[in-house]
């Protein structure tokens, strides 16, 4: 791909980033693949894209001047920032950040939803963190929900590298209350002029709830590991992209019934205060924003 990617969401997971890519892809100046959560700038082993493999996703470009991209994990692994300014050391990047305490309960059951996750409470879940943190890296991915949340050591590692003002921080919040007046900084920030539309912003992205065949999603949608890597490596990945398109989101859609998921217990909720209440502290001094409404 000649052109290069100008900008990326970054994440966090679970804090909108799905629905930024898409708000933000509704303006006329601006390309967002259809596909979120490239794995380009990440080590994903055999699931890796590799930069040729770029302009598979941004085949459908026809004059856009900027070309965005986003990504969940990026905040989270360690060796993004490298791979970002290796990249394009001009790189514009956006963070979205949520109450990590509500961030880390809504990405439970997430996995639940896709069958990633087997503890049967978030009790447990919460348990098994420090082994899973060491684990294969669907675990880490997916199942490891107080460490996304630490937000102020994630930012600390790309302010190492990029000057401040190449990074926009917002809170979910923004993006749920005041989703047009958020998409508009955020486009003036990029250069381009603010769209006269307003953003449609009807639809929940990733919104809660569970599969009504387990079976279909633990052995087609969401297969077990040994199963999916062999796939990777006899599928031509480009055949794999038409598969996921075309196959398995679809099916995935079909198969997700709407879930309410309980509340939080308080014990859990006061545990995961104690355990975020210092490190808000200094992510809201890093970033300016008066962070005491996430409890």
């Amino acid at each position: 791909m000649k052109a290069k990617i100008d900008f990326l969401i970054i994440g966090a997971q679970k804090s909108g980033t799905t629905s930024l890519h898409d708000y933000l892809g509704q303006h006329p100046a601006i390309f967002m693949p259809e596909r979120k959560d490239i794995p380009f700038f990440v080590d994903a082993g055999d699931s890796e894209v590799r930069e040729q493999d770029l302009s598979y996703f941004y085949r459908g470009r026809v004059g856009e001047r900027l070309l965005g991209g986003s990504f969940a994990h990026l905040l989270y692994y360690p060796e993004s920032p490298g791979r970002i300014h290796r990249y394009r050391p001009d790189m514009r990047m956006v963070a979205i950040l949520r109450n990590p305490i509500d961030r880390a309960y809504s990405a439970y059951w997430f996995a639940r939803r896709e069958g990633y996750e087997t503890a049967q409470t978030f009790e447990l879940a919460l348990e098994l963190e420090a082994a899973r943190s060491r684990g294969s890296r669907r675990q880490q991915n997916e199942l490891t929900y107080l460490v996304h949340g630490n937000y102020h050591d994630q930012l600390m590692r790309y302010f190492d590298l990029f000057d401040r003002s190449q990074l926009y921080i917002c809170l979910f919040e923004d993006l749920v209350t005041a989703s047009d007046r958020l998409v508009g900084e955020l486009v003036s920030w990029l250069g381009i002029e603010v769209s006269d539309r307003p953003v449609a912003a009807g639809r929940i992205a990733n919104a809660a709830g569970m599969p009504r065949s387990r079976l279909l999603q633990k052995s087609l949608i969401v297969p077990p590991e040994p199963v999916g890597r062999l796939y990777r490596r006899i599928v031509p990945r480009k055949l794999r992209y038409c598969v996921d398109r075309q196959v398995i989101e679809p099916l995935r859609r079909l198969n997700t019934r709407p879930f309410r998921y309980p509340p939080m217990q308080a014990a859990t909720r006061q545990r995961l205060r104690d355990h975020f209440g210092p490190r808000n502290e200094r992510l809201a001094s890093l970033v300016g924003r008066d962070l005491s409404h996430w409890a």
